[in-house]
């Protein structure tokens, strides 16, 4: 495996990058994603993993605030480390002392299993209240 900065804008709006990273978005399309990914691209980090030279996963880093805005791998790849790999080799280069992100049912347990410590919270939106999760990982977790 080896996790790398992208900057390759052809392939970050491609139909291969959206199969991975539409598993993050809500309600996902193509031109919802394609729109979603010139944004982080403006000021945000993106570093693929690629495994026998394909990418099959990616993290979006907001590294201003340490923050995961966005982690996901193809579905094939799953359960195999590489979200692992992700989250320490993000905070490795990035020299990262600690990392956060939120996330919801779906993702908190990939979160624990990573080390990152986990706070329950209710978000309160105008269709009701959701559950979510702060999670945060110190250097060495």
């Amino acid at each position: 495996m080896n996790a790398l900065l992208c900057n390759d804008e052809k392939w970050l709006l491609s139909e291969e990058a959206y199969g991975i990273y539409s598993a993050c978005m809500y309600k996902p399309t193509f031109d919802a994603y394609c729109k979603e990914m010139k944004g982080l691209l403006s000021d945000k980090k993106i570093y693929v993993c690629k495994v026998d030279a394909t990418i099959k996963g990616m993290i979006v880093l907001d590294k201003e605030k340490a923050e995961i805005v966005g982690i996901a791998i193809d579905p094939n790849f799953r359960k195999k480390g590489i979200g692992r790999y992700l989250v320490e080799e993000v905070m490795r280069q990035e020299d990262l002392k600690s990392l956060y992100a939120q996330t919801d049912d779906d993702a908190v347990l990939f979160y624990q299993k990573c080390g990152f410590e986990v706070k329950r919270i209710i978000k309160e939106y105008p269709d009701g209240k959701v559950v979510r999760y702060d999670c945060t990982k110190k250097l060495g977790e």
